[in-house]
């Protein structure tokens, strides 16, 4: 596919969002065109005085809260700050183009895959498809529960939106973010795609990827709902380890 001018610029610029300092967000966080307000009090002063947490939901929300906190130590965002997350396209003298992509090392990627990857198996306990199981332990305060759901109506409006900078790869059938996340998680990065019931992924990626400007762009827009995830992931463990404090066994 010959590069296309309309699909020039600097993509992602996460120099523009701010970071989380110490654990404690800042105002709000975007994801894609919604935000998500991220006050962090769960109520007054003290500690939670209703029943008891489950012990099971205690070891589930201690896991998220551990494994958020080790995705954060990796400081992939600010790496992705450093390299850039985007591209520039120019032509040359002799009229040819040429395309400069800025891309994670791929060190990097993988490190932070490794544990992000649990937030989007369906299976893991700890996953963001799996947290509104806990909504009926009533050890679990109404206001955890309420900023908590709140925050996962917003992850499902993103995962289910189409991001518009990139239809013209597919012919004005782009995929959701949640089917790109999906694809490049299960289909070659964080998976070899060659589980039976994964190959039709790992299909899908090898198709998406023939062309080394599209693999390119994907990618780029791949590690982008990355971010936006693990900002969303953040605020949920901020509120989650507050939860945690004030409900001690």
């Amino acid at each position: 596919m010959p590069p296309n001018p309309a699909c020039s610029g600097h993509g992602y610029d996460v120099g523009q969002r701010r970071r989380f300092e110490g654990g404690v967000a800042p105002p709000t966080m975007l994801l894609g065109k919604h935000a998500v307000p991220l006050t962090r009090s769960l109520g007054e002063t003290g500690f939670y005085l209703g029943a008891t947490m489950n012990k099971d939901t205690r070891e589930i929300l201690e896991a998220l809260v551990e494994n958020i906190e080790t995705l954060k130590s990796l400081n992939f965002e600010g790496h992705i700050r450093e390299v850039g997350l985007g591209f520039e396209m120019y032509r040359t003298s002799n009229n040819d183009w040429v395309i400069e992509f800025s891309s994670p090392d791929n060190k990097e990627l993988q490190a932070f895959l490794f544990k992000f990857r649990l937030f989007i198996q369906k299976n893991e306990p700890i996953s963001l498809f799996k947290l509104r199981d806990l909504m009926a332990d009533p050890g679990l305060s109404n206001e955890w529960k309420a900023k908590v759901d709140k925050a996962l109506r917003e992850f499902d409006g993103y995962y289910n939106a189409y991001p518009e900078d990139v239809v013209e790869l597919f012919n004005n059938n782009a995929p959701t973010h949640g089917k790109i996340l999906d694809i490049f998680l299960y289909g070659g990065l964080a998976h070899t795609g060659l589980h039976p019931k994964f190959k039709h992924k790992r299909q899908t990626y090898k198709t998406w990827t023939a062309d080394d400007f599209d693999a390119l762009v994907l990618k780029q827009k791949f590690v982008e709902v990355v971010l936006e995830v693990f900002r969303l992931l953040v605020y949920i463990g901020a509120i989650t380890h507050e939860e945690l404090r004030k409900n001690k066994t």
